[in-house]
């Protein structure tokens, strides 16, 4: 694997991989839930690993009829009322490298506190899968680069495939509509190497605004509000540059206070609703602020239509065309995608159970 984009046009291959795979993910899931009925999961991870959860909560709650919480970390260790723990939910801890210390310690307090626990991994030979009385890889084997582009994708598609080993569990789910899903999420995979090549067309017709802009403002609505977020994190670490984002109808609230002529505007929209509204944010911001607004949505009349079929998965659709853009604007200033910016910063503060450059 030579750069990051041939990262990315692995993506449909290896979850591929996973949807075959997914009878593994039932069996995970049946001895995780050691014969109770489970109807909450409480996903623990930071950064790219919550946006994973937050991606799939919707698909969770929706259609599988499963509750999910999110939580940081750092917020289960230092600062969450343990009694308030579900016995009877599932603790998901997500760790892309398997070793992050914080992670490491919220498993072990789960254990510590009787409740079940499920790690999601690259490797099953990593301190937190060994801890997890569960575990699962996400499929992504080990990344070469640093910011995790392979791994958000996966990681998503198992979490997708565990709410609906849950649902169908639970019997909230029948064999049939559970054939639906997965065929949707076929759907969504082949659809993956065209929006990859459209993206890149899009990023070459663009490329002189691109390497002129250096904020960028995120905003979707539902379940596009995370991909904002995980578009927003690419850009930030990648580029790099400041970046923000926002739910689609906060934006308008205290956020348009701060807009300016210099900042690039990205709204994903996917639902008649949102693109009526996010057509007429985009005219204000055209017309009054006097900044460049891209609505990415799956319409023509858009500045560029994701074009998917998928009723389900479509999040992981839009979030290919912000891996696309990303890779090309970073390349084009030169990053080099292998390294931290701070590789000095583990001198000061370690987020990894062993010393060495994150």
């Amino acid at each position: 694997m030579n750069t990051l984009m041939d990262c990315i046009i692995e993506i449909p291959e290896k979850l591929e991989q996973l949807r075959d795979q997914r009878d593994v993910i039932t069996t995970a899931m049946k001895h995780a839930a050691n014969g109770d009925t489970v109807r909450k999961v409480v996903v623990v991870g930071s950064g790219s690993s919550y946006n994973t959860a937050f991606t799939t909560k919707p698909f969770a709650e929706s259609t599988c009829q499963i509750e999910v919480e999110l939580m940081y970390p750092s917020i289960f260790v230092e600062h969450y009322n343990v009694e308030l723990c579900d016995q009877n939910a599932l603790y998901i801890f997500i760790s892309q490298g398997g070793q992050t210390k914080l992670v490491y310690e919220a498993i072990q307090r789960a254990n510590q506190l009787g409740l079940k626990t499920v790690s999601i991994t690259e490797s099953l030979d990593t301190p937190i899968a060994k801890a997890a009385q569960t575990a699962l890889e996400m499929g992504s084997g080990k990344e070469q680069f640093m910011f995790r582009t392979l791994g958000f994708s996966t990681t998503c598609t198992v979490l997708y495939l565990i709410y609906l080993s849950l649902g169908v569990l639970n019997k909230q789910i029948d064999p049939t509509q559970s054939d639906v899903i997965l065929d949707d999420l076929n759907v969504m995979i082949q659809e993956l190497p065209h929006i990859r090549e459209a993206s890149n067309i899009y990023y070459h017709a663009n490329k002189h605004y691109f390497s002129k802009t250096d904020t960028y403002i995120f905003s979707g609505p539902g379940a596009l509000w995370p991909i904002a977020q995980e578009a927003d994190i690419k850009f930030m670490e990648m580029l790099p540059c400041l970046t923000n984002s926002f739910e689609l109808e906060e934006l308008i609230h205290g956020p348009q206070n701060m807009f300016t002529s210099d900042q690039g505007f990205f709204l994903l929209a996917h639902h008649e609703k949102d693109l009526q509204k996010s057509r007429k944010i985009q005219k204000f911001i055209t017309q009054e602020v006097h900044a460049r607004c891209i609505i990415v949505s799956n319409t023509n009349e858009d500045d560029f239509n994701i074009n998917t079929n998928s009723m389900y998965f479509y999040p992981l659709a839009y979030m290919t065309f912000f891996q696309v853009l990303a890779y090309h604007i970073a390349t084009q200033r030169g990053r080099d995608l292998t390294k931290t910016m701070y590789p000095q910063l583990t001198e000061y503060i370690n987020k990894t159970l062993e010393t060495k450059t994150p």
